[in-house]
């Protein structure tokens, strides 16, 4: 388990946001939304992620997590022709998610997401290894002929820090329909290091990512990030409008509450 190492500068800005008391919901009431959005935008400038990727601060990890497979859901459904977020997933065989060593939270928030912890099909991992072999993960997308599955992919496996091949998988969607999540929550910021760097090459071509600020930026608690390729379905997947909250404005993301 990994415990947070707060910098004495990251102690006093939550001391500081905790004393200022503002509340999220809008970019009209306080700055802290854009706040947020630069932040959102300088994590990607230290993952060099592109300009299309957009996302939101949530409590931590799992929930990250959670938000991340939100998303896969929706994106799943829609290829069937169904919307996920306004009809259930009534209409839908159940969803295939694809992993070798996903992370207790990933199951969680499968189980509460409705898609249940039996929805993970296990590939089998490289030999004393937590990485996915691809060479039976790409047998599994072909047996499943380019039906919309999941595939969830490690950048820093829990117990022993492995990485999955992203640059390889990122190859496999040019070829097979799947959404592509990465948990990066221990090991995304590898980006970083010119030393460890290659070891999340394709985390780009990910359509969500977890991330959690308080292990290696050194940050408290409650820092954790989701990231996506597919903003939009940000909105329609956790948009929460009623009057009092007022409207997002024309192309912002809505953030998750």
């Amino acid at each position: 388990y990994v415990t947070g190492g707060a910098t004495p500068a990251s102690v006093v800005a939550d001391w500081l946001v905790s004393l200022y008391d503002q509340n999220t919901t809008g970019f009209g009431d306080s700055i802290d939304a854009h706040i947020e959005t630069e932040t959102i935008e300088m994590l990607k400038s230290l993952l060099s992620l592109p300009s299309s990727f957009g996302g939101a601060f949530v409590s931590g990890a799992t929930l990250s997590t959670f938000v991340g497979l939100g998303l896969a859901r929706q994106w799943v459904a829609k290829q069937h022709g169904v919307d996920a977020s306004e009809e259930g997933l009534f209409k839908l065989s159940p969803i295939k998610v694809l992993s070798s060593s996903p992370h207790t939270t990933s199951i969680k928030a499968l189980s509460m997401l409705g898609m249940g912890r039996s929805c993970v099909e296990q590939i089998p991992s490289i030999k004393n290894r937590e990485a996915m072999d691809l060479g039976f993960l790409e047998k599994k997308l072909g047996v499943l002929n380019d039906s919309p599955v999941i595939v969830l992919a490690s950048a820093g496996t829990a117990n022993t820090g492995d990485f999955d091949d992203l640059e390889k998988i990122a190859a496999l969607k040019r070829k097979y329909s799947f959404w592509l999540h990465v948990d990066g929550a221990f090991g995304a910021f590898a980006a970083c290091s010119p030393q460890h760097a290659h070891l999340v090459k394709g985390i780009d071509a990910a359509d969500s990512i977890t991330l959690d600020c308080h292990k290696w930026l050194n940050v408290p608690y409650d820092s954790g990030v989701a990231l996506t390729r597919h903003p939009q379905l940000l909105t329609e997947v956790f948009h929460n409008f009623a009057p009092y909250l007022g409207k997002p404005k024309e192309g912002q993301t809505v953030y998750v509450h």
